[in-house]
């Protein structure tokens, strides 16, 4: 289930934005919750108390811009989707310190069609929503896939990096890389390293040049010649969807 918040101060297109989204995912399959915000403030609060997977934010709002919204709901959650809808284009070059995921143009009457083309590359995280067990010390946890940053080998073992409050303390599984690759081969995994299996969703820079790659929690991965060509191929199929 998706959790979704569409945020405009203008009812017109605060409506047509919920009508098409909701169009979208019923379209695509997904099983969705959609809330409507008039206030940057109120869906802040919301968003703090039970946080939204995929945010659709006005830029230009009063009291707190949209900017400013997606600063607050980065440090609430870094994996939450945001997709700046805006008449203003000149903005999309101001928005990318806040990792946005897509954009929504307001004034070039196709705001059905982008919003449908955002949600299809958001099939992958709704693909990875299902929840895994994973065995801790003997102690079963449940985690979602899309959870998972990345996975590293430590000798018999595997360690697990996620993005919920877990996130300082991997959890560790008996279990093998090699493994966890067939388990988690339809979910947009790749192997950049022989001791590593990082989340496509997760990455925030490819860095071809220094051979690393960084994620969205700040981890630097290596690149190792062995897998480099591979992974870069697999990545970039994956940004192309």
């Amino acid at each position: 289930m998706m959790r979704i918040a569409v945020c405009d101060d203008e009812r017109m297109y605060a409506d047509l934005i919920c009508k098409s989204v909701e169009a979208a995912v019923n379209e695509m399959g997904f099983k969705s919750e959609i809330e409507v915000f008039r206030s940057s403030v109120l869906l802040l609060n919301s968003h703090k108390k039970s946080p939204y997977d995929i945010l659709f934010l006005d830029i230009d709002m009063p009291n707190m811009s949209g900017f400013e919204l997606a600063k607050e709901v980065r440090d609430a959650s870094i994996r939450a989707f945001i997709i700046f809808v805006t008449a203003k284009t000149e903005l999309v070059y101001s928005s990318f310190d806040y990792q946005p995921f897509g954009f929504v143009c307001k004034n070039d009457g196709s705001i059905k069609n982008d919003i449908m083309k955002v949600i299809k590359r958001l099939n992958p995280f709704y693909k990875q929503s299902r929840l895994v067990t994973i065995n801790d010390n003997y102690i079963s946890v449940d985690i979602s896939i899309n959870s998972i940053v990345y996975i590293q080998s430590d000798k018999h073992y595997v360690l697990y990096f996620t993005s919920d409050k877990r996130k300082d303390v991997p959890i560790k599984e008996r279990n093998t890389i090699a493994v966890c690759e067939k388990l988690y081969a339809d979910y947009d995994f790749l192997k950049p390293h022989s001791r590593y299996l990082i989340n496509m969703i997760h990455i925030q820079n490819f860095d071809v040049l220094q051979n690393t790659i960084i994620m969205d929690n700040g981890d630097m991965i290596p690149i190792s010649k062995k897998f480099k060509a591979e992974a870069l191929d697999k990545y970039r199929k994956f940004r192309r969807r």
